[in-house]
């Protein structure tokens, strides 16, 4: 991804290490935004390092850090180091950006208390259901001036009418993977065929062993 980040994190800790050259600009805050919406930390601002090793592009006289890695942040802790790999060029006048990882092959157990949540699946299988959340939803609702307050007033209206007309999860255990509720029939298909030939291949590797 592209864009200068700038030193200044202000409200923006949670994925911008701090360690940066230049000042923002708009792909900055794209790069940004992306880091937030996906809980990503941006790696390389994360590593203090001398100024010219932050320099990912050159291009004559003009040198910018444009080029970033980022990576969960419920797993930073595998990150060892990001840099900048001298004399390596990944385009033409880009340099390679590197991360050292250390990989934690763990199996977790099922955890002994899951959160209760909004059984928001039941939105593709109840027609009567799904009327009625969308008509109560709008009735509450509001257009607010403040971008930050019409979300926080909105959010909490769609979660809370949510819970009232789907239900909630009785939190006593996990519900299974719930996040594909959304997939169409062709998306479904795919994944089939995917699942398929993960399967296939599997076979031919044990053969081969």
């Amino acid at each position: 991804m592209n864009g200068n980040l700038g030193r200044t994190r202000e409200g923006t800790e949670r994925v911008h290490g701090g360690w940066e050259v230049g000042e923002r600009n708009d792909e900055g805050e794209r790069v940004v935004d992306c880091a937030l919406s996906f809980d990503l930390v941006i790696v390389g601002t994360c590593f203090e390092k001398k100024e010219n090793q932050y320099i990912t592009c050159k291009n004559g006289a003009r040198e910018n850090q444009i080029d970033f890695l980022m990576y969960r942040r419920s797993h930073l802790r595998e990150v060892r180091n990001c840099r900048i790999l001298n004399g390596e060029c990944a385009a033409a006048q880009h340099r390679v950006v590197a991360m050292n990882l250390e990989i934690r092959n763990t199996v977790k157990g099922s955890p002994a208390h899951v959160p209760s949540t909004i059984k928001w699946w039941k939105l593709t299988q109840e027609e009567e259901t799904k009327q009625e959340f969308k008509e109560r939803t709008l009735r509450k609702v509001r257009l607010l001036e403040g971008v930050q307050e019409w979300w926080n007033h909105n959010i909490m209206v769609i979660k809370r009418v949510g819970g009232e007309v789907f239900g909630k999860t009785s939190g006593k255990k996990p519900t299974g993977d719930k996040e594909t509720w959304w997939w169409n029939d062709e998306v479904k298909e795919v994944m089939k065929a995917k699942n398929r030939c993960k399967k296939d291949l599997g076979k031919v590797w044990t053969a081969r062993v």
